[in-house]
């Protein structure tokens, strides 16, 4: 559908807020411009990009606070306006996944990479969406391309934590792959990889735990599964009382059993725990 500001009811879509950005940019869409004036050229671009920005940003904010429905709104109006915009198309995929709309959300996810191929976060997302519905292949050269691009030169001038985050991401994600393809020493060592970026998170220890375990070494298993609980994550505590309970990678230990049956108990419910 071709774009017409005539038929723009932009204030509906922004809880009747007239924001300048807004009023600037359909002013100057709705003017006659002299194209062979550059000025007037200009002034329309810039007004248009305000327009784009600004519902980039109601877009954006709905779908951070999981508003779906509201943020495909604004990144339908940006991509009337704007076929190409990459953030709209790596954002409505996002949404359409999140609505299950999976054959809409791969549509602007690829869009979106054929726009910026090499975009780590969209790259990390439909690399995780591809592993979700078993296409692991496909899964795992998006995550190659994540972690192609990490630099450890750069790790050391102190990464940003949204970037180790990212690659941490990838790095679990090529775990779960090879976990389920039955490739355990494969498994252990994209956790280890993952802990070299990110050494205290929760949930990759207690993953690693899990690798242990289905490896039978009980004992690096409970060694991981502990460390994971000493830092208040409600699974590892789960763990490390079920290997005392029955004696796995530890000595039996009815009574600690049931202290940490007890706090994991009081942290919320565990039956949901991660698996790879």
């Amino acid at each position: 559908m071709t774009f017409s500001i005539e038929n723009y009811d932009i204030f509906n879509y922004i809880n009747n807020e007239h924001e300048d950005e807004i009023n600037l940019g359909i002013s100057y869409l709705k003017l006659e411009f002299d194209h062979s004036n550059t000025e007037s050229l200009v002034h329309s671009n810039n007004a248009l990009q305000k327009l784009i920005n600004t519902l980039l940003f109601h877009g954006e904010s709905f779908y951070s606070l999981k508003q779906y429905d509201k943020a495909l709104l604004y990144y339908d109006k940006i991509l009337e306006i704007d076929s190409f915009n990459f953030i709209a198309s790596s954002f409505r995929g996002k949404v359409y996944y999140s609505l299950g709309q999976y054959y809409k959300a791969f549509l602007d996810l690829n869009k979106a990479l054929d726009i910026d191929p090499l975009d780590i976060a969209t790259l990390l997302y439909r690399g995780e969406a591809y592993f979700n519905h078993g296409h692991y292949d496909k899964a795992f050269s998006d995550l190659e391309k994540v972690l192609e691009q990490y630099d450890e030169d750069l790790y050391k001038l102190e990464m940003s934590l949204e970037i180790k985050s990212n690659y941490a991401n990838a790095l679990t994600i090529q775990a779960k792959i090879c976990f389920n393809l039955e490739k355990y020493s494969d498994t252990i060592q994209f956790l280890n990889k993952a802990l070299e970026i990110v050494p205290q998170n929760k949930i990759i220890l207690t993953l690693r735990g899990e690798g242990n375990g289905v490896k039978k070494d009980v004992k690096k298993a409970f060694k991981y599964y502990k460390k994971s609980a000493e830092m208040g994550n409600v699974y590892g505590i789960n763990y490390v009382g079920s290997c005392y309970k029955v004696g796995i990678g530890v000595e039996q230990d009815e009574k600690k059993s049931f202290e940490y049956f007890k706090k994991s108990a009081e942290m919320g419910d565990v039956c949901n725990k991660p698996t790879i």
